[in-house]
């Protein structure tokens, strides 16, 4: 029966909503009346005796563990629930979603499908053992599911709205610029922050607001690694996928709280020149890329360029198209792949721009960049050009006075020039002309040469 508006004993005011629990056993001294049709005592009763029995805590526990989170396919090992030594009461399991998972009331788990669950374990409490209750929540993903790392989400799905209000989600695109409004095309050039870049489906060097979402850089890290003002263009056309929260950022809709950001593939163009030099900050691989990839060793006036296919990172290389202007996304190196050995390598990779490359260098050698000038397509002295991240420059030790090197036909090996090109015929070592060389040892422009 209700006990309305009483007071402690001797009628003193309680002093706290606490001093009277559930389980203490009252005598109370009042008026009975009724309350509509209910008995009940009415105000200014108060307490003649009181008594709390002491109960004994049942201790139900499932660990410090309060979350899990598995793949659907794999086996839950479910923790084991806790509880006081003496302790022999039934519990009652329950899941918060079955679809999720179910649990018996001997506590063994079932996985049905994805989504997240609370399992719990309760006491209700009796004359001996206070009530008492243990919980944890299971997480169950598909990792097939749209927005996971195996199946992200792409540019145009966010933009339709398909990841708004998602969290912790992968998308994957091209890094095209940094974005600057709704209404206005995002910078490809001349950058004014860190705070974010821009993704879109397909790399452009035209991209569009419409077609393209903000991507905040919210941590100092994400900045530094990613953002465009610190890297300039040298992330231009990177392919990477990300995972943060699908938000509205710039009154568009967009991914913020970004957490994490891989590279997937990097761009490497070749001119229909036909070479070019390059340099990734990313380890490469070129195996089926449809362009070659050279490092460059000197050998006395000797240079060999040796065709490499995992790429480390920061290499300087001598990219080779057969089939005149290519331009392809090469895929970054796998975590469990091992990069190809590039010992020696005398080309110089460039990640941050080279305002003014001199001819020569501390270490008293010569510095060479690829240009198509008037002795054809080679390797010129440097005299003051500019160097692009993400391009190469040839480093010859020693005090060299040569201002040329040049390379020959299709054998993709160097000769070291004392002033001009010659004909770069290619000769085996009994004087014959040859025209489709294979690996050995020939005779270009009146030297030797090691074709690999």
């Amino acid at each position: 029966m209700e006990v309305y508006s009483g007071k402690g004993l001797q009628s003193a005011d309680f002093a706290s909503k606490d001093d009277l629990q559930v389980g203490d056993q009252v005598v109370a001294c009042g008026l009975v009346k009724k309350y509509n049709s209910t008995p009940e005592f009415d105000k200014n009763n108060y307490l003649v005796s009181f008594n709390r029995p002491q109960k004994a805590d049942p201790e139900l526990s499932f660990g410090d563990i309060e979350g899990y989170e598995i793949t659907i396919g794999e086996i839950f090992q479910a923790p084991n629930l806790g509880m006081a030594d003496n302790f022999t009461e039934a519990v009652t399991y329950a899941s918060s979603d079955p679809a999720v998972a179910t649990i018996s009331q001997q506590g063994v788990v079932e996985v049905v499908g994805a989504g997240t669950t609370t399992i719990s374990a309760t006491f209700a409490g009796n004359d001996e053992w206070k009530v008492s209750s243990a919980s944890y929540t299971l997480t169950v993903v598909d990792p097939n599911a749209k927005g996971t790392i195996n199946n992200p989400f792409t540019v145009d799905d966010v933009i339709n709205g398909d990841a708004q209000g998602r969290k912790d989600i992968f998308v994957k695109g091209f890094i095209v610029g940094e974005f600057r409004s709704k209404t206005l095309d995002p910078y490809t050039s001349e950058f004014t922050t860190d705070a974010n870049f821009t993704i879109a489906s397909e790399f452009t060097s035209s991209p569009t607001a419409g077609a393209s979402i903000p991507v905040q850089l919210g941590t100092d890290a994400l900045k530094s690694a990613w953002g465009c003002k610190t890297n300039g263009t040298l992330l231009l056309g990177y392919e990477v996928l990300l995972k943060g929260n699908g938000e509205t950022y710039f009154s568009v809709n967009a991914i913020k709280g970004t957490s994490s950001i891989e590279a997937v593939s990097v761009p490497a163009n070749v001119s229909d020149a036909g070479f070019a030099t390059f340099c990734s900050r990313e380890a490469l691989d070129f195996s089926n890329s449809g362009i070659e990839a050279y490092i460059a060793t000197v050998d006395g006036e000797t240079i060999n360029f040796t065709q490499k296919n995992q790429i480390p990172a920061g290499e300087g290389l001598l990219l080779r198209s057969t089939n005149g202007a290519v331009s392809v996304n090469v895929p970054v190196l796998g975590p469990n792949d091992q990069a190809d050995d590039v010992v020696g390598n005398a080309l110089v990779g460039v990640l941050e721009k080279i305002a003014s490359l001199s001819s020569t260098d501390p270490n008293n050698g010569a510095n060479y960049i690829l240009n198509n000038g008037k002795n054809g397509l080679g390797f010129y002295k440097a005299n003051g050009q500019k160097v692009a991240a993400g391009k190469a420059y040839l480093h010859v030790s020693g005090n060299s006075a040569r201002t040329f090197i040049g390379f020959g036909g299709e054998t993709g090996i160097s000769t070291v020039e004392n002033t001009v090109a010659k004909e770069n015929a290619i000769f085996n070592l009994s004087g014959q002309r040859v025209m489709q060389p294979t690996k050995g040892l020939y005779i270009v422009n009146g030297k030797k040469v090691v074709l690999k």
